[in-house]
């Protein structure tokens, strides 16, 4: 596979060769709904900070979904339940973001029907396949109401995350930025398939490295016209890093990472984005 080049080009073909080598086949339902996902962003025609706060949306929804089901980590945005579900969890996740993307972008509902039909169908009881979708959607209906705000046209939707007080001092241009989102969710799913990540932890990744991405890209749209602005696909791919780094110990180390690139002001802001997101959905004591 080629990895797009919207990122440094000595930190890209050092990922790729990482996530390429040894190379596993990686297809769950996680990662099956995380493309489904990107690709009705990316074909949207939506403004990218727009997109990146959907693709959020999406992640957070069925992250908090397969938590809810089967526990593991501290919700940040639902009450856990006093006793596992015996649900297949990733059926509930593929319902939670079938919920979101349909109110996300209605235009492709029948896709998504046929996606969600495909994903149940590969659980043998049905009882349970129809008890995960009741629970997915309705976790996902949750998710989704505290989470989109402000839907109208013309204007982006801003999550109700605990407000970053990076994102509030950021100074950051949108220079070829865009195509990062992209890259950037390859490379988050190879990586989790090298890594043989269970489900759960592939949807946390995901969720982690969305909501840095979203911040970045709010920073992005809120200054587009500073004075003196800092270099956007940085800053993203520093707060990407900074997470990798922290999960995986495979990117050589933000901090050095952070001296390849061309402002080291972004690289810093970015690499603080990165860690706030990893204050989120930490494991249960």
């Amino acid at each position: 596979m080629r990895c797009m080049r919207s990122v440094t080009s000595a930190l890209i073909h050092t990922l790729c060769a990482f996530v390429l080598w040894p190379s596993w086949a990686h297809a769950d339902v996680v990662s099956d709904w995380s493309t489904i996902a990107m690709n009705a962003a990316a074909s949207s025609g939506r403004p990218v900070a727009r997109a990146a706060h959907d693709m959020a949306i999406v992640h957070v929804a069925v992250f908090e979904t397969m938590n809810f089901v089967q526990g593991g980590y501290v919700s940040r945005l639902l009450v856990r339940p006093s006793a596992a579900f015996r649900q297949p969890s990733e059926a509930a996740a593929a319902a939670a973001a079938h919920y979101v993307l349909e109110q996300l972008y209605p235009g492709l509902k029948v896709s998504f029907d046929a996606a969600l039909e495909d994903s149940l169908a590969k659980i043998p009881d049905r009882q349970k396949a129809d008890g995960a979708r009741l629970t997915g959607r309705a976790v996902g209906a949750n998710i989704y109401a505290i989470l989109a705000t402000g839907e109208t046209a013309g204007k982006t939707a801003r999550a109700r995350f605990p407000e970053n007080p990076e994102v509030s001092r950021a100074d950051v241009s949108a220079q070829r930025a865009e195509p990062a989102m992209q890259t950037w969710h390859s490379v988050v799913s190879l990586l989790a398939g090298s890594k043989r990540l269970r489900p759960i932890e592939t949807a946390r990744l995901y969720a982690l490295v969305f909501m840095a991405m979203s911040d970045v890209y709010a920073g992005m749209e809120s200054r587009p016209a500073a004075a003196s602005r800092r270099c956007g696909s940085c800053t993203l791919d520093a707060a990407v890093l900074k997470i990798l780094d922290s999960e995986f110990r495979t990117t050589g180390g933000a901090e050095v990472a952070v001296s390849r690139f061309k402002s080291e002001a972004a690289a810093n802001l970015g690499a603080r984005i990165g860690k706030y997101a990893l204050a989120h959905f930490a494991a249960a004591d």
